[in-house]
This record gives structure tokens, sequence and C-alpha cells, in this order.
């Protein structure tokens, strides 16, 4: 993080720790935000997927409230306010699909982790897994966070996700 974000990060855990005076998406009735997707407690990747061939949408998280859709084909972005859960364009690179989010809604991850800016932008990419027999186990995600107010370099993760059902699934 940026000194200013450092600074900011410890005046947060300083007040959750010494003055129980938690700030977080919940505390105004705000939603979880885009950040909060890669937070294990949120439950944003557990989700379900649901695919055209103009949009692409994910639907997760605890109480079913996280809702990302990507606009496939869309040549920019177009939103002139930031978005809770930013703006999202996307492509198909063969089998992978690519994901340019920008226009976030500055905030913060969740209670005791750090604050991003409004210029953060992300790079994703969702990319099948198969296993010996071609058949369909799961998605491979990298993601690349842009943030030159906050971090001092850009973030990276690599996710595995498993497939745990098809949509005929009774349970």
């Amino acid at each position: 993080l940026t000194p200013e974000y450092q600074k900011r990060m410890v005046q947060m855990n300083y007040h959750e720790g010494v003055n129980n005076a938690p700030q977080w998406e919940a505390s105004f009735c705000y939603p979880e935000g885009y950040m909060r997707w890669w937070a294990q407690a949120s439950g944003g990747g557990n989700f379900q997927l649901t695919m055209s061939p103009a949009l692409v949408q994910l639907l997760s998280g605890v109480a079913a409230n996280f809702l990302r859709q990507f606009l496939v084909g869309r040549p920019q972005h177009v939103q002139k306010v930031p978005q809770w859960y930013g703006e999202a364009i996307a492509f198909w690179d063969g089998p992978k699909l690519v994901v340019w989010t920008a226009n976030v809604q500055a905030w913060t991850i969740s209670h005791s982790m750090f604050e991003f800016s409004g210029q953060l932008e992300t790079i994703e990419t969702f990319e099948p897994r198969r296993d010996a027999s071609g058949n369909f186990i799961g998605l491979t995600s990298e993601t690349w966070f842009y943030d030159a107010e906050a971090f001092v370099q850009p973030l990276y993760t690599l996710l595995h996700y498993n497939r745990q059902a098809k949509m005929d699934d009774a349970n």
C-alpha cells in the first residue's frame, strides 16, 4: 500500500481493535462492494454461473447478494458514476474469458482490511479446467488489481474453482 493507504489501514484497525468501531459495508447498509468478492467470509467464490453470448453472470455471496455481470463484446466502459461492483466488459480469447472491470466505487474490502481508491481497475481471466476425459471440472481465474493511488504495485491472485453441481441438480 502507498503511505496514505497504509495510514488509513492502521487507523481503521486501531478503531476496530481499541474502540470497537468497525467501519464496514453492513455498518452503513451499503452493498458488499466489488473487492469483497475476494474475501473468504463473503462466499463470493461459491457462485452460480450463467452465460449467454452477450453476458456472463456470477451470482454468489452468503446472502446471494453478489451479482457480477460481464458484458461480452462491449468495446468500452460507459458508466459516468462509480458502481459498487464496477463496470465489467469482456471478450473471449479462445476458451478463456478476459474481463476488464473499471468504474469501481472506492471503499474497503472488509473490516480490518485495506481501502482502495476510485482508480481501481482489474483484469481477470476465467479459463475452463478439464479432467483427462475432457469433462469440465471447474475454472481457473487469475486477477490483476491496479490502483496507482492505493497500491505501490499491482496485486495478483490465482484461484481454482471446482464445479459442485450442474443447473439440473435438484440439490
